[in-house]
């Protein structure tokens, strides 16, 4: 999960997708709803960032390929 905050470009999707009608959300709840400011720091797009961490969380992307895998499974998100 955290890679993936690391690798959606929230405000460019915002702009293009959206028309720039809404402001990017950084969690779930706005930090005004009770019991959920926990202090979560925001995540930039960082798309390096992301990579690293797949990386270490075992998510490789072979040669010739498109899509990361572990175990020989690819990334899926549903």
């Amino acid at each position: 999960r955290e890679a993936l905050n690391y690798a959606v470009n929230k405000k460019s999707l915002i702009d293009n997708a959206l028309y720039g009608t809404q402001q990017v959300a950084d969690t779930l709840f706005a930090p005004s709803v009770p019991y959920a400011n926990l202090g979560l720091k925001p995540r930039q797009y960082d798309p390096q960032k992301a990579k690293e961490l797949l990386e270490k969380a075992g998510w490789t992307l072979p040669a010739g390929k498109d899509i990361r895998e572990k175990n020989g499974q690819p990334l899926r998100i549903e």
